[in-house]
């Protein structure tokens, strides 16, 4: 019965990292468009084709495709605890969001400070870091499944 319940609120606090998480994006995102409207409508063009606002373009859609990933995980966990131990979901659980905040915030402080050739910034420090992570908990969740699909139901 522990288990279940612990299992439900892993899903219940996927679903709501998911959805928060892509609320905060979406709003950068619409912060993101008034910006670029205001420069459309003064007539300025060096924003509009500065690294800075391709970068935060590339975060804001970074952060909105994980954030469904999150929400896939969240409604695929009972498929998981047939494939993985629990502690193993837990560990997932805990990492998904972690990587993700992780890299959502190196991206941003890279669009803040964009990269200069031979310096290595915290932003891209971060990034990669919570980049690789989320690669590699991506696969083990892709493996998992995998080991999922091959047992009986």
């Amino acid at each position: 019965m522990q288990k279940v319940l612990s299992m439900h609120r892993i899903r219940c606090w996927l679903l709501a990292f998911g959805f928060v998480w892509m609320a905060l994006w979406a709003l950068a995102g619409s912060l993101l468009g008034y910006r670029l409207q205001e420069d459309l409508l003064a007539g300025g063009t060096p924003w509009l084709e500065s690294l800075t606002r391709e970068l935060l373009r590339s975060t804001h859609a970074h952060m909105n495709a994980m954030s469904m990933v999150c929400m896939i995980v969240g409604l695929a966990c009972p498929m998981l605890a047939r494939a993985v131990p629990f502690s193993w979901i837990k560990g997932t659980a805990a990492a998904l969001p972690a990587c993700i905040v992780l890299f959502g915030l190196g991206l941003t402080l890279e669009a803040m400070d964009p990269p200069r050739p031979g310096h290595l910034s915290l932003g891209a420090l971060l990034a990669a870091f919570g980049g690789s992570v989320f690669i590699g908990v991506t696969l083990f969740l892709g493996a998992a499944f995998v080991r999922a699909a091959q047992r009986q139901p």
